[in-house]
């Protein structure tokens, strides 16, 4: 089965997209300093945010019964992120991590930035990949133990 086509998101959902991709990074960059302080509310702001995304009208040219199924997985995934321990934090993050990528992968939103796609080759409790916004290594999975476990595995190109 070969992947879904790319389809753009309009230039005007690059500002929905921007909140919540700071929500996201806000809670990868705490697990991987082996942290919880702030990742529930960082999740509140994440779901707060795709809120936003599910009510506007922002939508790509084609392919919108697909984006909106996409959206409505990551919404269940990020319902679902609600981590009693940093244990939990890490593995309900590998499905929203997966429906997050799936998402920007299939319609990528004009950003302006290029995304980067991780995998930790050592976390096997669920997906483990992961984005960033930098090549600099900061697994979420592994945290202090293993900073810097993990290789590039793909981008997200900005739509342009």
């Amino acid at each position: 089965m070969k992947a879904p086509q790319s389809v753009p998101l309009p230039v005007e959902a690059a500002a929905l997209y921007e909140p919540l991709l700071n929500a996201y990074f806000s809670i990868q960059r705490t697990l991987a300093h082996d942290q919880m302080e702030g990742v529930a509310a960082s999740a509140v702001m994440f779901r707060k945010q795709l809120e936003a995304i599910l009510g506007s009208d922002a939508k790509p040219a084609t392919e919108a019964d697909a984006y909106r199924e996409r959206l409505q997985a990551l919404q269940v995934s990020a319902t679902k992120f609600q981590p009693k321990d940093i244990e939990e934090a890490r593995m309900q993050f590998g499905q929203l991590n997966a429906d997050l990528i799936a998402l920007l992968t299939q319609f990528p939103p004009p950003l302006g930035r290029t995304l980067y796609i991780m995998n930790c080759p050592m976390w096997e409790r669920s997906p483990s990949r992961w984005l960033q916004a930098s090549q600099d290594i900061e697994n979420p999975f592994m945290g202090e133990a293993m900073p810097k476990c993990g290789e590039l595995v793909g981008t997200v190109e900005a739509a342009k």
